[in-house]
């Protein structure tokens, strides 16, 4: 015999069982991750998958448009145009900071022979840019310090040209000899040929 109460406990154990199903049999929901928070959505169940079957990957088409002839021409112009401008600026620059930083000159050297030019005139100036001053002393001597272009003075009094672009200092030229030329501002008054010599009055 039974003892009392078993009976009734095994009956409240089978209602609970009916009434509240165990946690395994419970199935969970699917959430899908998406901003909404609609009823529709969150209640949602998952789409059924096929293990057995494999999912081919959908092939994308990408269409390039050609370039036309036109277009290619004028990009290949613009580069080169652009590295035209470029490598002329900086040829340009190169050239100022050149004239402007000749370099340090060679002294005058006793061994050498010494070549005397009188005047500033076009035949001295002609003289002096082609002379080759590593192989000789230079020494100018002429009452004027620079060089003037006399075909284009008619044209400073009437202000077509500014008087400083027909004048050129003759510092400027001797500055880019490679020899150091010495310069003195006089007027030679005789020439001892059997010295070899100039005289002059700031001797």
């Amino acid at each position: 015999m039974l003892p009392p109460g078993l009976g009734t406990a095994r009956s409240l154990q089978a209602i609970t069982r009916r009434t509240f199903p165990s946690s395994r049999t419970i199935q969970p929901r699917y959430f899908p991750r998406t901003l909404s928070t609609s009823n529709h959505l969150r209640d949602a169940t998952p789409p059924p998958i096929n293990p057995g079957k494999s999912v081919e990957p959908v092939p994308v088409i990408v269409k390039v448009k050609r370039v036309g002839k036109w277009r290619t021409f004028l990009q290949i112009l613009g580069r080169v145009t652009l590295v035209t401008i470029l490598t002329t600026g900086g040829l340009i620059y190169y050239m100022a900071w050149k004239d402007r930083h000749p370099g340090d000159q060679i002294p005058h050297d006793p061994s050498k022979k010494t070549i005397v030019v009188l005047g500033s005139g076009w035949a001295a100036i002609s003289m002096l840019k082609s002379l080759d001053t590593q192989e000789y002393n230079v020494i100018v001597i002429s009452p004027r310090n620079y060089f003037l272009f006399t075909p284009l003075l008619p044209s400073v009094p009437v202000g077509t040209v500014d008087p400083r672009s027909i004048i050129q200092p003759i510092r400027y030229i001797t500055r880019h000899k490679a020899r150091r030329v010495l310069v003195y501002e006089g007027e030679a008054l005789a020439v001892d040929v059997s010295a070899v010599f100039a005289a002059g009055p700031h001797e």
